[in-house]
């Protein structure tokens, strides 16, 4: 049988990490935007940042099993250190 070959994504979530669409659609339903040169404090706020919709998908990363300590950590490395 031939090996199977190692992709990124497989160390990744290995390592634990979460997948970096996941960590952009839950900044963008804070209301965190990346934007070039903008300001967070400044940018507009998204429609979907009610109260319903950050629970929705904080209990989506929960049934997933994504750490939330790494979801904090990505997002902050994101959009504040890019």
């Amino acid at each position: 049988m031939p090996a199977t070959k190692i992709q990124p994504v497989d160390i990744q979530e290995i390592a634990g990490v979460v997948p970096d669409a996941v960590v952009r659609n839950f900044a963008q339903v804070l209301g965190i935007e990346q934007d070039d040169g903008m300001d967070i404090d400044d940018a507009p706020k998204s429609p979907k940042t009610d109260y319903k919709s950050i629970q929705n998908q904080v209990k989506f990363l929960m049934r997933e099993g994504y750490s939330a300590t790494q979801i904090i950590s990505q997002v902050n490395a994101f959009f504040f250190f890019e």
